[in-house]
């Protein structure tokens, strides 16, 4: 058979059919499929898997346990508290010594050597214990003031003449009231340790008339020899 050569019209029919746009859609259809079948592919291969904790693991793991406060140790407190009441013993004595009693210069220097001995033989160990302790700090560091204002009180009387009277009358009525505050820095002692109170506290007694003369303001010192 002899082939028939496409003559110069079918040329150009063919060529008008099948041109650069028919090309491109075919590669579109056959490629479309493809790249969307990779891309799933490799979504699915990539994907991390997110593995939960089991329920045991959960329950096992430790939990912080809450830390409370440190016990607070009494024992300094229980010694300044005798401290404490010793003190007041010898201001119940002193306001014995002050108007509208008769004092004694006498009798005076002795209750007010009593006082030093107390305040030296003081605990100071314990007053340093509560004083490191937040929790009891302000009421050692009350109680060492007043132990401490009394003593150098008592010293300045006693540097004066026995002759003198009336300075150890007004030595003994400031110590009085510097000694006052212990009675309510006593009951927070008592309260503190769980000490049973007593019905009458020492030295609890208000201190008497005549205390509070312009005499006992007088700073350190003021006894004449």
């Amino acid at each position: 058979m002899t082939a028939i050569e496409p003559d110069d019209s079918t040329r150009r029919t063919l060529a008008m059919f099948i041109g650069p746009e028919v090309v491109a859609l075919i590669l579109v259809l056959v490629l479309a499929p493809i790249v969307g079948l990779l891309i799933t592919m490799s979504q699915h291969g990539t994907r991390p898997e997110i593995v939960a904790p089991s329920q045991a693991a959960v329950a096992q793991s430790p939990s912080p346990s809450p830390s409370g406060p440190a016990a607070l140790n009494l024992a300094p407190a229980r010694n300044v508290l005798a401290t404490v009441d010793r003190l007041l013993q010898v201001r119940s004595a002193l306001e014995k010594q002050i108007p509208p009693h008769v004092g004694d210069a006498a009798s005076i220097t002795n209750l007010l050597g009593q006082l030093n001995q107390v305040v030296t033989g003081a605990d100071e160990a314990g007053l340093a214990a509560m004083a490191a302790d937040a929790r009891t700090q302000p009421l050692a560091r009350k109680i060492s003031l007043i132990e401490h204002a009394a003593a150098a009180t008592a010293q300045t009387t006693q540097g004066a003449s026995l002759t003198n009277t009336q300075a150890y009358v007004r030595g003994a009525a400031d110590v009085v009231v510097t000694l006052q505050p212990l009675v309510g820095l006593r009951q927070e002692l008592v309260t503190l340790i769980g000490a049973p109170k007593a019905s009458a506290s020492p030295g609890a007694s208000a201190p008497p008339a005549g205390s509070a003369a312009p005499e006992a303001s007088q700073p350190p010192g003021s006894a004449t020899p």
